[in-house]
């Protein structure tokens, strides 16, 4: 026997499913650190930068501020109360996107089949280390979800419809659920640029189901045409703030990307190539046998996919160091064989055995297809997978699903292989980012917590040192979220405020953070090559500036301070 609730629903997958939700939720109870990189950068930073302006004010030095930010503008109300709340959004979109392929599993196969999928989703260690975080994949995966519900709703009411009047029987009544989806799509399109390809799917399975109900649609076209053009219509109209945000302040609707196209003010052709250029750094060539093994090399290889290969040859044995003191972890781009292993038996399952089964299975992998095949094209870095990830899960959950109820021994390997999952996740996420559950539970206070991260100490400082009307200038480094000063980024590649072409000399740079009002310079010496920064080192022999601070001999951080602050202002 297979023990269930007396609402009928399986014991050990939801008891997997609450652990793993309820050991996201404590270590997202921290202050975010290193390991929330993009928060740090500008997930977090540009709420933080709205919030002091009081209004939604314009970035031109972050091209990231570009972005479709309605994940950011729920951070921007977390922020409110601590940077803790402010992380807790995406979290909820974590807890959402687990009920909602919950709730796809046991419409379409089984209580089962749903609660199996959200162990897969959520056994998945990306997945759980962005539970913890302030990003937006999650959010987008959820409203994705959302949205292909919908969907699969209304095409399979539409076949059941189309089924009933072939053979004499009223119609079951069809719930408008296309201005559902729009409304889901809308809001995917709205939390990042790649929900604009979940839009376009959307579209072609809507004509795709048009099509195959094409004959059922001559005696009521009105009826069937409306729901679709409130689909569009909620749709772009939900998500086009952002882009016609962006038309205004740039003239490209999805800045900086399709320079090419659109163009782009503040933007160059050489800075998005280079954009470009960075992101096909990212996994492998793009050729066909590649394309053949990313499924496996994706699931078990991680490190191919979220560090770039020039790295990789430059750096043999090594990951890249983002964390100060520890190697990038696994956690942020492993995927885990489970959901691979579920997918191959759907082969010769047999777990659609309905019409309706059949057409959702081919929905859900369709779908999927596409997504990892622009996704191969375009940028292989696994955390771009999320949609593609979260509907494979429904899909591995029917699989799961059919094993436990088939046989006995399938049921033991298959829950076995679900509960070796989860084991694995949350050793992944205690070894890696344990030391947040002694903030949760009050062992650190959340300052210790903080100055353990190097950046912190550097950031302080300038809070406690720097004058309120100082703005700091951040070279090497992007994590401005904990300065309490404006400040700005200094990197080539994401802005042309300053011409660094024409800047050699001490005397150039100064000249140019002048007109930028800069009167600090925050540098990680790790990050920016020595013969990079030789002006910094000529301007104290000159006594532009001085050093303030400094960590390390020549791998650390350093503060620079102009020394005649009536002149940089």
């Amino acid at each position: 026997m297979f023990a269930r609730t007396s609402g009928g629903w399986p014991i050990l997958p939801l008891l997997l499913v609450l652990s793993l939700s309820l050991l996201a939720l404590l270590l997202a109870l921290a202050p975010p650190v290193s390991n929330d990189w993009d928060s740090l950068t500008y997930h977090l930073a540009m709420p933080k930068l709205w919030l002091r302006a009081g209004r939604l004010i314009e970035v031109p030095w972050c091209d990231h501020s570009y972005f479709p930010a309605l994940m950011e503008q729920l951070y921007l109300n977390g922020l409110r109360v601590s940077p803790v709340a402010a992380k807790l959004p995406h979290y909820v979109t974590f807890v959402l996107a687990l009920g909602t392929i919950a709730l796809i599993g046991r419409t379409f196969f089984s209580r089962t089949a749903g609660l199996a999928g959200a162990v897969v989703f959520a056994s998945i260690p990306m997945v759980l280390h962005e539970a913890t975080t302030a990003y937006v994949d999650l959010g987008l995966a959820a409203y994705t979800l959302l949205a292909f519900y919908c969907l699969l709703k209304w095409m399979t009411a539409e076949a059941s419809g189309k089924d009933a009047r072939a053979s004499g029987k009223d119609a079951r009544p069809t719930v408008h659920y296309l201005p559902l989806a729009g409304v889901f799509a809308g809001l995917a399109m709205g939390v990042k640029y790649t929900g604009l390809l979940v839009f376009a799917l959307l579209c072609g399975w809507i004509v795709f189901g048009l099509w195959r109900n094409r004959k059922s649609q001559i005696k009521n076209q009105k009826s069937k045409v409306r729901p679709v053009v409130l689909f569009a219509v909620l749709a772009v109209a939900i998500a086009s703030p952002w882009y016609v945000k962006n038309i205004v302040q740039t003239g490209n609707p999805v800045y900086p990307f399709f320079y090419d196209v659109f163009g782009g003010r503040g933007y160059t052709k050489q800075m998005a190539d280079q954009y470009k250029h960075h992101q096909r750094e990212f996994g492998y060539k793009r050729t066909p046998a590649n394309l053949l093994a990313s499924p496996w090399r994706a699931s078990m290889w991680p490190w191919h996919l979220t560090d770039s290969l020039e790295f990789i040859l430059t750096n043999p044995g090594n990951h890249k160091r983002l964390y100060e003191t520890t190697v990038a972890p696994p956690t942020l781009g492993l995927i885990g064989p489970t959901l691979l292993a579920l997918l191959v038996p759907l082969v010769w399952l047999g777990v659609a055995k309905t019409g309706e089964q059949r057409l959702v299975l081919q929905v859900l992998l369709g779908t999927a297809l596409a997504l990892g095949m622009v996704w191969f094209v375009l940028e292989q870095y696994n955390r771009y997978l999320f949609p593609c990830v979260a509907l494979l899960s429904v899909a591995a959950g029917a699989s799961a699903g059919e094993l436990i109820e088939r046989h006995r021994l399938t049921r033991i390997v298959t829950l076995a292989a679900l509960t070796w999952s989860a084991v694995v996740a949350s050793g992944l996420m205690l070894r890696y980012h344990g030391s947040a559950l002694k903030v949760t539970f009050g062992q650190v206070s959340r300052r210790d917590y903080l100055f353990r991260m190097s950046l912190y100490a550097v950031c302080d400082f300038i809070n406690q040192e720097a004058p309120r009307h100082a703005r700091v200038l951040l070279l090497g480094e992007e994590r401005g979220f904990y300065l309490d000063r404006d400040y700005l980024w200094g990197n080539p590649g994401h802005h042309t405020l300053f011409p660094y072409a024409r800047m050699k000399t001490a005397a150039d740079w100064q000249h140019e953070l002048r007109k930028q009002r800069v009167t600090h310079v925050l540098i990680n010496r790790a990050t920016v090559p020595a013969s990079d920064r030789g002006w910094l080192d000529a301007g104290v022999r000159e006594e532009r500036w001085r050093v303030r601070y400094e960590t390390g001999a020549d791998a650390g951080y350093a503060v620079y301070e102009f020394t005649n602050h009536a002149d940089a202002r």
